[in-house]
């Protein structure tokens, strides 16, 4: 019985990573930071597949599209909010301000690129 238990308590422990916006950004550098594209795109939502997909054709090596995006320096979140079905995580690394949109879907949170792309500027107000 101890096993199942321990089992649960893991599955619990890592679902809950998964679904706090303020550890979004470090999943995702890490997904970067390994150079599998297929790690990135289970980071992005459905709708943002078709875009990752054309930046990683246009670019070699594949990654090198989220050259710009990819922090230098790890991001620190400086806020959450909630929204009306979204998720805005404003994260700063290297003196620069981004918001990132993400949604849920299939019980996890996705990068929503095209969302974020219209929200607002990096660094402004």
């Amino acid at each position: 019985m101890r096993p199942f238990l321990s089992l649960a308590l893991l599955l619990c422990a890592l679902a809950g990573c998964q679904s706090d916006p303020a550890r979004f950004p470090a999943r995702l550098e890490q997904a970067l930071a390994s150079g599998d594209p297929g790690q990135v795109e289970r980071l992005l939502s459905r709708a943002s597949r078709p875009l990752h997909a054309a930046m990683a054709s246009a670019s070699v090596p594949p990654l090198r599209a989220f050259d710009a995006m990819a922090p230098k320096r790890p991001a620190k979140v400086v806020g959450v909010q909630q929204g009306e079905g979204t998720i805005v995580v404003t994260v700063e690394a290297g003196g620069i301000q981004r918001d990132w949109v993400l949604v849920r879907e299939d019980g996890d949170l996705r990068l929503d690129l095209l969302a974020t792309s219209a929200h607002r500027a990096w660094s402004s107000p």
